[in-house]
């Protein structure tokens, strides 16, 4: 159901152009993966206030990923990244919450949460090295 993404185990170097890229490429297609799950959910009172939540949190990843693609600026891409970083956290915790909500999803949504802590993990990388060269 959901696309692999083997392909994150072989981050380029962090800071480098094919990385950035490859980390956009990576959250559009956690982004589109988490959005046609979101329809499998059953719409609960509860399970509607959780994708309304969860779906402003993971669409603001990529709108603030490709914002930062175009800053001019080494502070507004840390500030872009680290909007992307707390975005990613919100999107977690929500999908965690709808986890839990609904058993019936679970294995299909664990997957998601393992790559969405994988992008994490990455873009914690990225805004670590460009603030080291600060």
């Amino acid at each position: 159901m959901l696309n692999s993404f083997q392909h994150l185990q072989k981050i380029p170097e962090p800071n480098s152009g094919q990385a950035l890229k490859q980390v956009q490429d990576d959250g559009l297609e956690m982004t589109s993966s988490s959005l046609i799950l979101l329809r499998k959910v059953p719409k609960t009172y509860e399970n509607i206030v959780i994708l309304n939540q969860l779906t402003r949190s993971i669409t603001s990843v990529g709108a603030n990923d490709q914002e930062a693609d175009g800053v001019t600026t080494r502070n507004d891409f840390i500030h872009c990244y680290t909007i992307v970083r707390k975005e990613l956290k919100e999107t977690y915790y929500w999908l965690r919450l709808l986890s839990i909500l609904n058993n019936v999803l679970t294995k299909q949504i664990d997957y998601v949460l393992t790559e969405n802590d994988e992008i994490i993990r990455i873009i914690s990388s990225i805004i670590y090295n460009t603030q080291k060269k600060h």
